[in-house]
């Protein structure tokens, strides 16, 4: 009976009342009291869990102010490079414009044929795949943020030419200067390194968002105004750019890396004397001869040099060079639709219109839904559906459809084109900011965008020939063919870096070893990470599994060990990789180490027992349903993998019987345990545990008895 019973049984002044001996009255008291009680707990329970709903409420508004606030400070940070893209953007659609507008007007005096078509198209591309290689190296030495605001001065001069433009080799020249200014800004590499992992993703999209955005409003304008008036309009942008970028800090990491400091409220911070011989140490041929053979810079080179391949089979640079071309062919019967003297069909510009508003709202979803979604996630959707589409379109223009059905090549386009800009288009640029190690990032960015830039180039070039040889439709094919074959390379060997930190994501590209996160003091205790320690990693063991696995990430969950161990069942032998958690045991079939894992199991601590395999590197787990050896490469290892296995499952039955952790457990730090030879004595006791007598050898003889007199002493 609680005390509040006691007291309203002995009267408000603590004096004893007297019972009456059939106790009726007292009896139908006590019975509301109690009734009244329950309901009061009921009513405290029920306002307890609408403050703490109320709490949650709270907490949930102020972290979405507190994203919303910090959205907006990285995108005011990185505003100038949006608009820089922005500018990119025209300049990629702009010769969609320009071309058809010189092949149909005759007062201007410059002739366009075949030839010069593909220059004007592709040229851009050529001198941009010449500059990233050394906006990498330009990158290192004054830093991202610097060398991105450089790109501001090549781009107004080659839009101030195009406006001024008498001749064709003036428009040859500005293209060549708008290849400069593009080849040197490499943005993506100054906003990864600023913004939080979880952010990276959407930042980046807004990136791409802009250049979209430029590509509407240069279609849009190229259907009211002439080309070297629209030209004369982009002019002010760059400038605004250079002027408002000189005001934003550089990139912290590159601080750090160069100088040895952060920038923080404006400070110069401390000079470094050895900072100009590391940036020219940076810049030798040997220095990145050798930083290319790393495995963690030579990995991701590789495999970003295929997924800039699959982006170009997208025809994404097609669809910008020769939109306006590519629907007023399609809605003739003939399949010329731009001629000489005869005036642009409209609906060849608001097809375009249309089909880059598409692309933008595309890349606002994606944006959207990346924190959501896996990166690889997003880019097999795209890429079957790129695909499709652009089997579709051949379908389209080899029966000649859109001659009849204006509608059906703007639906097909910006189908392919929606499904695309999710995946396919953007994986390259937000890949080629992440994989790469800090150290290694801008020149390896600068390479990525020199092979990029190359295939863009042959592409634009070489198309209006496959054109003529194959048709439309037989090039759309080409391109799904080439897509689809890449599509098990990209799933097999590509890894998942969402919201892993930049500083851990070489951690794909390492061989798996045994790591035993759980280590000895010499004194004998057994020191454990803390749930923060094991995020990261956990993190990425995640998204190796990808969206197939099971969601591991939790705030208590602690990662023990790993390693490569024969697993060994009914007679079947093979090589898993192993994860021991504070709660679990976890295992997938090896695709490719540390890089894909498929066929992910887990069994819970509290449902398996340990038994040990006498004179080998085996031992036994049982299950209720089932039971396999599993076996290390040494002695050692074993015996470190078992009493790691005997403390976690023991820790995790005590959890459970106590109803778990309370919060000042959760927010400790590293913990020491009971010293690892008692605990392993009493698991001795309970199943006879051989390895345990193994691990009385590993430590002094009469260590470990002073140990047990001790313990005795305190019991």
């Amino acid at each position: 009976m609680n005390n509040n019973h006691h007291q309203e049984l002995n009267g408000t002044n603590g004096e004893t009342k007297k019972i009456p001996k059939d106790g009726s009255k007292d009896e139908l008291n006590e019975k509301e009291y109690n009734n009244n009680s329950k309901q009061k707990r009921l009513e405290d329970k029920l306002r307890e869990i609408l403050t703490h709903i109320e709490d949650s409420e709270v907490q949930v508004q102020i972290k979405q102010r507190s994203q919303l606030v910090l959205n907006m400070i990285y995108f005011f940070q990185v505003l100038p490079f949006y608009i820089m893209q922005f500018c990119a953007g025209m300049s990629i659609g702009y010769p969609s414009i320009l071309v058809p507008q010189l092949i149909s007007q005759n007062n201007t005096g410059i002739v366009v044929n075949d030839s010069n078509k593909g220059w004007i198209v592709s040229l851009d591309y050529g001198t941009t795949a010449l500059i990233a290689l050394a906006s990498g190296h330009l990158q290192a030495y004054f830093g991202p943020k610097k060398t991105s605001l450089m790109a501001c001065i090549p781009i107004t001069l080659s839009w101030l030419l195009m406006g001024l433009a008498p001749n064709m080799s003036t428009i040859i020249i500005s293209r060549l200067l708008v290849g400069l200014g593009n080849g040197i800004l490499t943005s993506s590499v100054y906003i990864v390194e600023i913004v939080a992992p979880d952010s990276r993703g959407s930042v980046v999209m807004i990136e791409t968002a802009f250049r979209s955005f430029g590509l509407i409003c240069v279609y849009l304008t190229g259907a009211f105004i002439d080309w070297n008036t629209l030209a004369w309009l982009v002019v002010p942008l760059p400038i605004f750019s250079l002027l408002y970028g000189l005001f934003i800090p550089e990139s912290p990491i590159y601080l750090s890396q160069t100088r040895g400091y952060t920038q923080i409220d404006g400070e110069a911070g401390p000079s470094d004397p050895k900072g100009s011989d590391n940036l020219t140490k940076k810049l030798s041929v040997s220095e990145n001869m050798n930083m290319m053979q790393r495995r963690e810079v030579m990995i991701p080179l590789s495999l970003l040099i295929v997924v800039v391949i699959a982006q170009q089979c997208s025809g994404i640079k097609i669809i910008q060079g020769y939109a306006i071309e590519i629907f007023a062919d399609v809605y003739t019967t003939e399949r010329s639709g731009v001629k000489h003297g005869h005036n642009i069909d409209k609906r060849a510009y608001w097809a375009a219109v249309i089909m880059a508003s598409v692309r933008l709202v595309s890349t606002l979803l994606a944006a959207r839904y990346i924190r959501t979604f896996g990166r690889k996630t997003m880019y097999f959707v795209s890429a079957v559906g790129t695909i499709a589409f652009e089997v579709a379109f051949g379908f389209i223009d080899y029966y000649n459809l859109g001659a009849e059905n204006k509608m059906l090549p703007i639906i097909i386009i910006s189908c392919q084109v929606f499904i695309l800009q999710i995946g396919v288009q953007t994986f390259p640029n937000l890949l080629s900011g992440e994989l790469f190690p800090n150290d290694a990032r801008a020149r390896c960015k600068g390479f990525i965008r020199c092979i990029s830039s190359l295939m863009s180039f042959s592409m634009l070039k070489i198309f209006p020939h496959l054109e003529s040889e194959v048709g439309l439709h037989g090039s759309f094919w080409i391109l799904a063919a080439i897509l689809f074959i890449t599509l098990p390379f990209m799933f097999i060997y590509i890894p998942e870096p969402k919201d892993v930190s930049l500083d851990q994501v070489g951690g794909f590209f390492q061989p798996v070893s045994t790591n035993f996160y759980a280590h000895f003091l010499s004194n004998g205790d057994l020191v454990v990470p803390t749930s923060e320690d094991s995020r990261g990693r956990i993190r990425m063991i995640q998204n190796c599994f990808g969206t197939a696995g099971r969601d591991i990430l939790n705030q208590q969950k602690i990662l023990l060990a790993e390693g490569i161990l024969t697993k060994s069942c009914k007679s079947k032998v093979k090589r898993r990789h192993f994860f021991l958690f504070n709660d679990s045991l976890m295992w997938g079939t090896v695709l490719r180490e540390n890089l894909n894992y498929i066929r992910q199991r887990q069994l819970l601590l509290e449902n398996i027992q340990i038994e040990d395999i006498k004179d080998t590197n085996s031992w036994k787990i049982i299950t209720p349903v089932k039971t396999f050896q599993l076996e290390a490469d040494t002695e050692g290892e074993k015996l470190q993998w078992m009493v790691l296995m005997h403390y976690a499952r023991r820790d995790r039955i005590t959890q459970i019987k106590e109803g778990g952790m309370n919060d000042s457990e959760k927010k400790q730090g590293p913990t020491k345990m009971r010293d690892p030879i008692i605990f392993c004595a009493d698991k001795a006791a309970e199943q006879s545990n051989l390895a345990v007598n193994r691990l009385y050898q590993l430590y002094d003889e009469s260590k470990y008895k002073t140990v047990l007199k001790k313990e005795e002493s305190k019991k």
